[in-house]
């Protein structure tokens, strides 16, 4: 397959990581001791989507009271509109959305290209929140022409600090979160765009897009340890573009958070920007949650040598967990994070379920007082313990019916008794205007800042002030995806040295060297982290490839003064780590 044919699988935007979601703070504490700091400091290149982020914060129990700095840096403002919509929907208060709601919220705007009509209605209300109060936007007249006005921050959320972007790419931010608010489906088929896009990909093998699919993922997922993919469902994805469909409900509207635009150049030399879905279309959405069972063992059980649970149920099993520990500060009960694979003898032993959990993913048990029941209206309605039925989501139901010959009668059912209303814009909005938002209040303070795009190269001189000086904090943890770690290779970031003499009291003429406070490493701590993504999950990347890749991502970060900590495993890691060391740098 060709270079060029493996881009256009790629696209050129990033929607979503190439690797599982990690614990920064925890992998720092693997290298360094991290007991005696208070403040860490992190920069995320090439992140793609905030799932590092939410695993770092949600994992912070204890009495830990580490405050937590991320600076966020990428190629494209739409994916820093994502990072924004990440968050402010896992920091959603659960008097306005139960659990359940926002795991499938949050799933449906990460990876889906087609949405329900209840989560497109709150795509719109949150672009209108990101406009008019979150973003504090004032607009002021400079030189007869409108600009945007960032420079009062102090009503601003902690993870939408945009103080250091241009006032071209604010405007620009403001234009796509407009985009968003929009309704017309002519204007943007994420469908037809797909298909185009797939056409385009796969050229003659269309025809054969089974067995292209099944390959995939049954020979290169499979064999680089992301089993928990089952053939089935990944090729759904590649077919339509949908990953998360964790309810029976009609999923018929765009995402248009995952709209971007690309430059063209039409018959007439001019270049036309065309806006589409120009992102990932081989690798899935799946990698962020949906191949980590370390948390929850359960999910790993295999039956007859295959997997008894898909990425579809572990990425919701995981980020239904992530998004509850962020709200309790504590670890997440099996009961509440996978009911319907919950072992009575193991229950005994798992902690008690927090008094404000959501009761509707409590375990099949009889309770003593009333539960919620999750409804797709926006509405929750209070039921007796006598209605058990009613009192499980048509998420968990789906699940344990799954295997069931009368699966399709029982849903049948629930749908019958108003488990499952078609949802109302009226019925949301009312909801969100009733109870405005008010983020959690997480038990480490963290805050997410925005670097101006391609800025990488020149943090080191143009934006050295963010990370040196008085009252600055510099860098501990450097994170690259895979999307930008091409970027080490560049020369700005390489520590120079200067030669000079001086003469010692004894006229003794002495070489020394100096730094020259230029390069990567001068606005990083003394003990600094650096992590790397891998292309270990890329389908359309051989072996040798992978390999190579790692090579150079080994080379240039020798180059840059930092040092291995383990010997690489291509075909194994999907991350590779390094750790600051000055003695490395290269003299020039």
């Amino acid at each position: 397959m060709s270079a060029t044919s493996k881009a256009e699988g790629l696209g050129s935007v990033a929607w979503w990581g190439f690797s599982p979601a990690i614990d920064l703070i925890e992998t720092y504490s693997g290298f360094f001791d991290s007991l005696s700091i208070d403040s860490v400091t992190v920069l995320i290149a090439g992140g793609s989507d905030s799932r590092h982020i939410l695993q770092t914060v949600s994992n912070a129990v204890g009495d830990s009271n580490l405050v937590q700095t991320y600076f966020i840096l990428d190629s494209a403002l739409e994916v820093y509109a994502r990072y924004m919509l990440q968050i402010y929907i896992a920091m959603e208060q659960e008097d306005r959305f139960n659990l359940q709601e926002k795991t499938e919220l949050f799933l449906e705007l990460f990876g889906n290209t087609m949405i329900r009509e209840f989560t497109a209605t709150y795509l719109r209300h949150v672009a209108t929140e990101f406009i008019k109060y979150r973003i504090e936007l004032i607009y002021v007249y400079t030189d007869y022409r409108i600009t945007t006005s960032f420079e009062d921050s102090t009503k601003c959320l902690q993870f939408m600090n945009m103080m250091h972007l241009r006032f071209r790419e604010r405007d620009v931010l403001e234009s796509i979160f407009k985009f968003w608010r929009e309704k017309d489906e002519n204007i943007f088929n994420i469908f037809k765009c797909w298909d185009y896009r797939l056409r385009r990909h796969l050229g003659t093998r269309y025809d054969a897009i089974p067995n292209v699919f099944d390959w995939d993922c049954s020979i290169t997922l499979h064999d680089r340890q992301a089993d928990q993919i089952d053939s089935r469902e990944y090729s759904w994805w590649r077919r339509r573009g949908v990953a998360f469909e964790l309810r029976p409900a009609d999923y018929t509207v765009s995402n248009r958070c995952l709209a971007s635009g690309k430059p063209f150049r039409n018959s007439k030399g001019e270049n036309t920007v065309y806006w589409g879905y120009w992102g990932d279309i081989t690798c899935s959405p799946y990698l962020a949650f949906g191949i980590t069972t370390s948390m929850y063992p359960e999910l790993a059980k295999k039956v007859n040598g295959r997997r008894s649970y898909g990425a579809t149920t572990i990425s919701e099993v995981n980020v239904r967990s992530l998004l509850w520990r962020l709200g309790h500060g504590c670890k997440c009960p099996l009961k509440v994070a996978a009911p319907f694979c919950i072992d009575n003898s193991r229950d005994t032993s798992e902690p008690e379920q927090d008094v404000n959990a959501p009761s509707d993913l409590s375990h099949d048990a009889p309770v003593s007082g009333p539960s919620l029941a999750v409804q797709d209206s926006g509405e929750s309605t209070v039921t007796s313990p006598s209605t058990e039925e009613s009192t499980t989501s048509i998420s968990v139901k789906f699940h344990l019916l799954a295997n069931s010959y009368y699966s399709f009668v029982a849903l049948l059912y629930y749908i019958h008794n108003g488990s499952a209303k078609k949802p109302t814009d009226a019925s949301l909005d009312a909801r969100l205007e009733e109870k405005p938002y008010a983020p959690l209040k997480t038990k480490n303070q963290f805050g997410v800042k925005y670097l101006p795009l391609n800025s990488f190269t020149e943090l080191s001189s143009r934006y050295r002030s963010l990370f040196v000086g008085d009252g600055r904090k510099p860098i501990d943890i450097v994170y690259m995806g895979c999307s930008m770690s091409h970027l080490l290779d560049d020369e700005k970031l390489v520590a120079r040295r200067n030669y000079s003499k001086e003469t010692s009291t004894k006229d003794e003429t002495e070489t020394m060297w100096t730094d020259d406070n230029t390069g990567l490493v001068s606005i990083l701590n003394n003990r600094a982290l650096l992590i790397v993504e891998s292309v270990l999950y890329m389908v359309e990347l051989r072996p040798a490839e992978v390999e190579a890749y790692v090579e150079r991502i080994t080379k240039s970060a020798l180059r840059l003064g930092f040092r291995l900590t383990k010997k690489p495993e291509p075909m194994k890691d999907h991350h590779l780590y390094f750790v600051h060391d000055r003695a490395n740098v290269e003299s020039k």
